[in-house]
């Protein structure tokens, strides 16, 4: 922009230089001296030329820095996720925050610094142990408007949870993994549910970071009252007013994984981008983690039906009395039967199907344990009756997976 307007200045003095130049070639001062009106005429065109330029490059300079202006409050947008203007007026509220907890602060609605990072979730709320309040951010497009302050008792002992019993409420960032509503507490624990209150929000701790330092403990959560008690500390975990808690739960109810920022004398703003990067980070880790969990369980569950229907298999052959369908269940090379070879064992397994004219079998509660790649053990209790005997014992399958297929090399009765 700058330089054009260099150009156009250059080119109206180069016009000017030219006039004059051209008066002297054609000789003319003496009509000149004679019709003052010609060049008069001549020199009025080029003061109206140089003064419309002097205009033009006024407005010129405003729209460059109008449009200057502008960039540089979409970089700050950009980068910090409020305007400049909301850096001047928009802040975090200030105002003194009554700390009982029967009492909640909700004015109107504070946008803070924090910038969306996605859509995986729509609130987060903050604990500051130190004044003793749970902030509620919920998400607005690209921002976390600052809804409302509850008060919160915290651990009766500062800083960081290191162990079982030390009465502190850890720090760090967390996520409500579960709630529990009055019913399902007092199933557990009875008329002692009461100091829960309503409702009850269990945190991920101890969290990974918090195996990885060997801190221990357990039953973080976020939970109510006594009704009509106002508790000054816990012994870890965070309280909220009956009232008050009815309140968050209403506004997170059908949200899963919310983060729990806990912290000590930080204020609402401490480290946001850092935090929020850390949020959606271990917030990434636990769904990663609860995915391979249920991943886990469900291959644990079909391998628990494949050894289920095993047992029956096994069950419905020996019951067959034919070796021929019978033994294949068993490992030939690896069959370990005290007193016995393979051939042994066969031929003896043969011998006692052709006293018999039946065999039932009953397999009951079976159990798979010890499950390992190559290897497994299905307990279960089993009744053996013939025409001429019953018994009813525990038995135990010791299993070997070789060539892809699993087979019998242990069969022994347990206590």
């Amino acid at each position: 922009m700058e330089s054009m307007i260099r150009r156009m200045l250059l080119r109206a003095k180069r016009f000017e230089n030219h006039v004059r130049t051209t008066i002297d070639k054609w000789r003319i001062r003496s009509a000149y001296e004679q019709s003052p009106l010609l060049i008069r005429r001549v020199f009025l065109a080029l003061g109206a030329f140089i003064v419309l330029s002097g205009i033009f490059v006024s407005v010129a300079l405003f729209l460059f820095s109008t449009v200057g202006e502008r960039q540089v409050d979409a970089n700050r947008v950009e980068k910090n996720g409020v305007s400049s203007h909301d850096d001047r007026e928009e802040q975090v509220d200030d105002t003194p925050v009554d700390t009982s907890l029967d009492s909640s602060q909700e004015g109107g609605i504070t946008r803070t610094g924090f910038r969306s990072m996605g859509e995986d979730f729509s609130y987060i709320l903050v604990a500051d142990k130190n004044d003793r309040v749970l902030h509620v951010l919920q998400r607005d497009g690209l921002f976390w408007n600052h809804t409302r302050t509850f008060p919160v008792a915290s651990g009766s002992r500062p800083g960081m949870k290191m162990y079982e019993g030390d009465l502190r409420t850890p720090q760090g960032i967390y996520f409500i993994i579960q709630k529990k509503s009055d019913e399902e507490l007092y199933k557990r624990y009875g008329s002692s549910a009461e100091i829960y209150g309503p409702y009850s929000f269990v945190l991920n701790y101890p969290n990974r970071h918090d195996i990885a330092a060997g801190r221990t403990g357990s039953g973080i959560w976020i939970h109510g009252t006594t009704p009509d008690e106002v508790p000054v500390s816990t012994r870890g975990c965070l309280a909220v007013h009956n009232d008050n808690l009815k309140k968050l739960y209403d506004k997170i109810y059908g949200h899963e994984l919310i983060p729990v920022l806990i912290h000590e004398n930080g204020g609402l703003n401490f480290e946001e981008s850092v935090d929020l990067e850390n949020i959606m980070a271990e917030r990434t880790y636990l769904v990663q983690e609860r995915e391979n969990a249920i991943a886990q369980q469900e291959r644990k569950d079909s391998l628990h039906t494949f050894f289920v229907s095993y047992v029956d298999s096994w069950k419905e052959a020996w019951e067959s009395m034919d070796t021929a369908v019978y033994a294949p269940f068993y490992d030939a090379k690896n069959l370990d039967v005290p007193g016995h070879t393979w051939e042994s064992w066969i031929a003896h397994k043969q011998s006692t199907f052709e006293r018999y004219d039946r065999i039932e079998i009953q397999v009951d509660s079976p159990e798979v344990k010890n499950m390992t790649d190559t290897t497994v053990s299905l307990v279960f209790n089993q009744t053996y009756e013939s025409e001429v005997f019953r018994s009813v014992s525990r038995k135990r399958l010791d299993l070997l997976k070789r060539d892809g297929s699993w087979r019998i090399v242990s069969e022994v009765s347990v206590q």
